[in-house]
C-alpha cells in the first residue's frame, strides 16, 4: 500500500516549539536516510491521521510530498503521548531503490481450523516478522493459512515463504499453535493442587 501525504519543511526547534506545533494542529517529524542530513517536516495532524489509519495492520510506504517533490519513505518510529495517545513525533526512513531495508511485516492469519469444533483454540504467538528486502519487493503483509491445523499443530517461521524476501527471525520460532482446551484446564488444575499442597505443608 502506498499512501500519499503532504508535508512542509520546518526549522529544528526546541522541545517547547514542537509542543506549540502540536497545539496548532501540526505533527512534527523528521525524514532521514540515503546518507542525507535529516529533513525536519511537519504534517497537518488531522490529514496525516486520516492517511495513517489506512495503513493500520499493513506495511505501508508513505509518499511524502514537500518542496514540490515526492519522497518514498516508511514510518520507522513514532513517539506517542502516554495519556492522550496521539503522536508526539514521527521518524521516516527514505527508501533507496538499490538498497535493502529491514522492516517488521504484519502477519494476517486466515481460515478457521476444524479443530476448533472439537475442543481446540488458536494461540497466536507472533504477529510480525522481521524481514529484509529491496523497496520494490516490500509486501503489505503476509497471509498465514491456519485452516488445516489440528490440535497440537503449529506453524513456524520456516513454513513461511515470501518471494524475494529474507526472513530474519529464527526458523524454529512458532507463529501459531492449536491447543486443546481440556489439556489447558488439566494443567491449571494440577498447578492449583500443587499450590494448595505447598500451602498446607508450609
Amino acid at each position: 500500500m502506498v499512501i500519499t501525504v503532504n508535508a512542509e519543511t520546518r526549522k529544528l526547534g526546541k522541545k517547547s516549539e514542537r509542543k506549540d506545533l502540536r497545539k496548532g494542529g501540526l505533527t512534527p517529524a523528521i525524514i532521514y536516510g540515503q546518507g542525507k542530513v535529516g529533513t525536519p517536516v511537519q504534517f497537518v495532524t488531522k490529514d496525516f491521521m486520516k492517511a495513517y489509519k489506512k495503513s493500520i495492520g499493513e506495511l505501508a510506504i508513505f509518499n511524502v510530498n514537500y518542496n514540490g517533490e515526492d519522497h518514498r519513505c516508511i514510518l520507522k518510529a513514532k513517539q506517542v503521548h502516554p495519556v492522550r495517545r496521539d503522536f508526539v513525533h514521527l521518524d521516516f526512513l527514505l527508501l533507496n531503490p538499490g538498497h535493502e531495508v529491514t522492516l517488521l511485516l504484519p502477519i494476517k492469519f486466515v481460515g478457521e481450523p476444524e479443530s476448533l469444533k472439537v475442543g481446540g483454540f488458536v494461540d497466536i504467538l507472533t504477529r510480525k516478522l522481521q524481514i529484509t528486502c529491496l523497496p520494490k519487493d516490500i509486501p503489505e503483509d503476509v497471509e498465514v493459512d491456519i485452516s488445516n491445523l489440528g490440535i497440537g499443530d503449529a506453524i513456524y517461521v520456516k513454513d513461511v515463504i515470501i518471494p524475494n524476501v529474507n526472513i530474519k527471525d529464527a526458523e524454529d520460532i512458532a507463529l501459531v499453535i492449536i491447543h486443546e482446551i481440556k489439556a489447558i484446564e488439566e494443567d491449571e488444575d494440577e498447578e492449583a493442587e500443587e499450590s494448595a499442597v505447598a500451602e498446607v505443608t508450609e
